[in-house]
């Protein structure tokens, strides 16, 4: 089981930051007023907010073998929409309810989730749905107003410092100080991607191996934007610039974010992406050991357009 699994709290004692969330959450549950059947959890990749939904679920008595997780990245057809409100009309095996969590509700097409308005609207008294979303503007407006939305934050780098100190606790281990220091700096306030690193920097006991792991985490989110600046064919000047605004560049670190990058967006592409995103990754095939950063720049220079 990974470190983030292991760590993921059960109860909403057990969870960090998101005080004023969970605090709405918590009263409305002890109160004697109608319960909504059908709640909005929005915010950041990483903040919690499947976390939070699986908590509510069991909060809502609902037994592990009556929940239903699906995302909506790849379970975002009209089928499998009409296949969830056939389910929702089912009355629970074991629990006192049926609990739908439906991560990246975005992504859901839109005849999927115009099928999903009649049952949002008037759901099943023992079935409860709970809707995640990294952006929520693209959900449809008439299914966020039949919601009760609450937003999922970041946490602040006391709490990621108090979380990645229990699960070092946890795990019986420790880090230098400059290395934990650097893991609060490079969660950026998810404390998925705190504990993913986390876990990945005690795989390997060399420091050194161990700062080159953070300096990865900490350029990466640059480099993707540098990624999307090729791909797109934007100006030299533009490329350069983004490349001139990461920290502490390393050839080798970049190189390899290029490369997975752009598979990624080879094999969810056609036409005239992929063909690009090849064409970069024919220049990005060779390490960078001897070459170094002028070796990488020029190669990125060499991977665009001619104009």
């Amino acid at each position: 089981m990974s470190l983030y699994n292991q760590m993921r709290p059960k109860k909403f004692a057990d969870v960090l930051g998101n005080a004023s969330t969970i605090s709405a959450l918590s009263k409305m549950l002890k109160s004697k007023d109608t319960m909504p059947h059908t709640f909005l959890f929005y915010g950041p990749s990483g903040c919690g907010k499947t976390t939070l939904a699986r908590i509510l679920a069991t909060e809502l008595k609902c037994n592990v073998s009556d929940m239903e997780e699906l995302n909506g990245a790849n379970q975002r057809g009209i089928d499998d929409a009409r296949g969830m409100i056939d389910r929702a009309n089912n009355l629970p095996m074991f629990g006192k309810s049926r609990v739908f969590i439906m991560d990246e509700m975005h992504m859901l097409t839109r005849d999927a989730m115009n099928s999903l308005l009649k049952i949002l609207e008037d759901v099943p008294s023992h079935a409860y749905f709970i809707l995640c979303s990294t952006e929520p503007d693209k959900i449809l407006k008439t299914i966020r107003n039949r919601c009760t939305a609450f937003q999922v934050e970041l946490l602040s780098e006391d709490d990621i410092g108090d979380l990645l100190d229990y699960a070092l606790g946890e795990v019986k281990m420790d880090v230098p100080d400059d290395i934990f220091n650097n893991l609060i700096i490079c969660a950026e306030g998810s404390p998925r991607k705190a504990l993913v690193l986390l876990e990945q920097v005690l795989s390997v006991e060399n420091e050194k191996e161990q700062k080159k792991l953070l300096i990865k985490g900490a350029i990466e989110k640059d480099v993707i934007d540098l990624c999307r600046a090729i791909l797109n064919g934007d100006s030299w000047s533009k490329v350069a610039g983004i490349y001139k605004s990461i920290p502490n560049p390393d050839a080798e670190v970049i190189r390899r974010i290029i490369l997975g990058y752009m598979k990624s967006v080879l094999l969810n592409s056609i036409g005239g992406k992929a063909i690009t995103a090849a064409r970069i990754i024919s220049y990005m095939e060779d390490d960078t050991f001897n070459s170094g950063e002028g070796g990488l720049v020029g190669r990125i220079f060499l991977s665009q357009p001619v104009r």
